[in-house]
């Protein structure tokens, strides 16, 4: 039984390894896709570049959000956004996203109470996509105003927990009288 849990973690382990290990191999930044088309005319040199592949992406922007301003009364919510092909990092109000890999088109971002990056009143989120020189490529601006609502208070139901502990102790003792009295 040892040997074949060994064997079903070694595979698993070696599973995970190389998937990681392939989406690193997926996506070299240093690989120049674009190529540029000289035109020459007979007797003249006229150049003409023309560059085929060399798509920039999305520009940086939020997705599924209407406008820069949001107000909400629910503490968490994640904030998702396209950044250009060039980005090599996020950074939301100077955190670097450590999800983000160089040259993706999307980001996401957590706004949480619990984790202190939404608090109460309005909150300013400046979103900036930086390049592999450290140059700000774009920069948006969000704004989230909470407001925190209590939670509503429960009306009294049920029985108190006393009478419910004191009516189960007589139980007990009256079932541990009389099964005395029977054996």
């Amino acid at each position: 039984m040892k040997k074949l849990a060994f064997v079903l973690i070694l595979t698993l382990s070696m599973t995970v390894l190389s998937g990681c290990k392939d989406r690193e191999a997926r996506f070299n930044p240093d690989n120049d896709t674009s190529v540029t088309i000289e035109v020459i005319e007979d007797g003249d040199t006229a150049i003409e570049p023309m560059v085929i592949g060399d798509d920039k992406g999305p520009d940086l922007a939020f997705t599924g959000i209407d406008g820069d301003k949001m107000e909400t009364n629910v503490g968490y919510h994640v904030i998702r956004g396209t950044a250009p092909r060039a980005t090599s990092k996020v950074m939301v109000n100077d955190y670097t996203l450590k999800k983000y890999l160089p040259g993706q088109t999307s980001w996401s971002y957590i706004t949480s109470e619990s984790l202190g990056t939404l608090q109460e009143g309005k909150n300013k989120y400046v979103v900036k996509a930086i390049d592999a020189e450290g140059n700000t490529i774009q920069s948006e601006t969000l704004k989230i105003t909470y407001t925190k609502t209590s939670a509503p208070e429960l009306p009294d139901v049920g029985t108190p927990l006393a009478a419910n502990l004191l009516i189960s102790l007589a139980g007990a003792s009256i079932y541990a009288i009389k099964r005395k009295k029977i054996a």
